[in-house]
């Protein structure tokens, strides 16, 4: 395994290749030029096209990086960064904000917590 591939989990590398099999199929699909570097333009109608499918602002965000992680290997301009990019990806976040789907700790779970703490350490104060 190279010191590249380490540099990432393997579940980060399943979705990166998720995202860039993604974009090549809607080059394919809408026949877009696809040489590298690609156009600003081409991320921007990317992006509203995942936007279009219900795709969260995470997911957008997440294949985004991937797309500019294979520019910044291949040491070319990185399209993901350019105002139009960051201004449509913004206004999907602000379209359909993602509310945070963890609920609190209630206070049977945190009596739970506090008597698990017991059974993983020793602790004389406890």
């Amino acid at each position: 395994m190279t010191l590249l591939a380490k540099s990432m989990a393997k579940s980060s590398w399943d979705t990166y290749q998720r995202a860039l099999r993604s974009l090549q199929d809607f080059i394919h699909v809408f026949a877009l030029p696809g040489q590298l570097p690609l156009s600003p333009a081409l991320i921007a109608l990317y992006v509203s096209h995942l936007y279009g499918q219900n795709y969260a602002s995470s997911t957008i965000v997440t294949y985004l990086s991937a797309i500019s992680y294979v520019h910044k290997l291949l040491n070319v301009s990185d399209p993901t960064a350019s105002w139009l990019v960051e201004k449509i990806v913004s206004g999907a976040k602000k379209d359909r904000p993602q509310c945070d789907a963890r609920l609190p700790i209630t206070k049977p779970i945190l009596e739970r917590l506090v008597q698990a703490v017991g059974l993983i350490l020793y602790c004389r104060f406890l």
